[in-house]
């Protein structure tokens, strides 16, 4: 039919857009795939990733919220809204929980200075490093390298929304403690 409209000459154009549009919609119906009527959440779903890819390769880094807004191609307030949506926390938060988390990691070699550290995570100032961290894991760095060392166990794990205690009865009472103090500093 749509060979046929090569005749025609006043409506030519209009007639093979609609047997276009008739072809497009044949296939749309023959595609099993829901995804295409998803594809909004598909991608802020995307988005929210390639958010916290960059985030995890480049955490060591001093990196700022609208560079990762502009490598996303969003906008800030955007991109801040659908990472909520999808993680319940911020990139900021989500970058500071990351950052103490890793440096968590680090504490457990005895050999690297709380210096060392910190830049590893990306505060070049040990002092700023120092105050998140206890703002975020209740105590100093320093106590907490020295229980990680002291103990051999492995300290407890704090988030901003809720405490873990994988192995409760195994640690140390101070550990329990700073477990619930902790959690009732995040739900103020």
């Amino acid at each position: 039919q749509m060979l046929n409209s090569k005749q025609m000459q006043k409506s030519k154009e209009m007639r093979i857009l609609g047997y276009l549009y008739i072809f497009l919609s044949e296939l749309i119906e023959d595609n099993n795939d829901v995804q295409i009527f998803d594809k909004d959440i598909n991608r802020k779903e995307k988005y929210v990733r390639k958010i916290v890819d960059y985030i995890n390769l480049n955490y060591a880094t001093k990196i700022k919220i609208n560079e990762i807004a502009n490598y996303v191609g969003l906008d800030r307030s955007y991109m801040g809204a659908i990472f909520k949506e999808y993680l319940n926390t911020s990139p900021q938060n989500y970058l500071i929980n990351l950052k103490m988390s890793k440096a968590c990691e680090l504490m457990k070699d005895q050999d690297l200075s709380i210096g060392d550290i910190s830049r590893s995570v990306g505060y070049e100032d040990p002092l700023l490093f120092s105050k998140m961290f206890k703002k975020i894991k209740g105590v100093p760095p320093s106590e907490y390298k020295k229980m990680v060392g002291d103990e051999g166990l492995e300290p407890p794990t704090f988030t901003t929304s809720r405490w873990h205690s994988a192995n409760w009865v195994n640690r140390p009472p101070i550990w329990n403690i700073l477990i619930i103090k902790q959690s009732i500093i995040n739900n103020q």
